[in-house]
């Protein structure tokens, strides 16, 4: 992805080439380079537990087991 908005911005790549080569579709590379975060980044701040107490969550599952 970084590579891709890179090559966008300075002008050396396509957005057809980008879609072709990496898959990535325009709207996606449009939406990063005009600031849109990625839909883990964007949401972290909705979600319940934090990653630690996720990880710590699961490794007491775990040892109930």
């Amino acid at each position: 992805m970084a590579i891709a908005m890179a090559g966008i911005r300075d002008e050396t790549m396509t957005y057809a080439y980008v879609r072709k080569t990496y898959g990535i579709p325009r709207a996606t590379i449009v939406g990063r380079l005009n600031g849109r975060l990625e839909r883990r980044a964007a949401h972290v701040s909705q979600r319940l537990l934090t990653k630690e107490q996720e990880e710590e969550l699961a490794e007491w599952i775990m040892d109930l087991d």
